[in-house]
């Protein structure tokens, strides 16, 4: 049985989050192989992130937020994202 898609609203601030991610990532001259390393998972879970295929588990995002050198919190209103 297949997933669910997420509502479209959920898509549309996942898709927000993961081009501030890759934005965060590029300004910082780092690749997706060296923030993969810094997090402690693979490439292509760093690549799923940035295309917004995957919805990371908090923990995962806090990581993702201390390889980019910037707070969760910041990420998010970077994203215009409430909360």
């Amino acid at each position: 049985m297949a997933a669910k898609p997420p509502p479209s609203s959920t898509q549309a601030r996942r898709e927000a989050l993961a081009h501030e991610v890759r934005a965060r990532r590029t300004a910082l001259g780092l690749t997706q192989g060296q923030v993969a390393q810094r997090v402690g998972c693979d490439r292509q879970t760093i690549n799923r992130v940035e295309h917004a295929l995957v919805s990371p588990s908090l923990d995962r995002w806090l990581l993702i937020a201390d390889a980019l050198e910037v707070s969760l919190a910041d990420l998010i209103a970077a994203a215009n994202l409430p909360g």
